[in-house]
């Protein structure tokens, strides 16, 4: 299982399937910015409250 995964699930009491369609919209929003470093690290935060600790598994 994704960590993000995990953490959506544990953190925000999502199922693994709300938490794995979250991370399949972020992972599109991410890609529509051209991967630009900063709006990456501003969609983690505010789509999933995460830090860029885990922007290698997103992308």
């Amino acid at each position: 299982m994704s960590q993000i995964v995990d953490v959506l699930m544990r953190r925000d009491g999502m199922t693994k399937a709300e938490a794995t369609a979250k991370l399949k919209e972020v992972r599109k929003m991410v890609r529509e910015c051209g991967y630009d470093a900063e709006e990456v690290e501003d969609i983690m935060a505010s789509e999933l409250g995460l830090e860029l600790d885990y922007v290698f598994e997103l992308i």
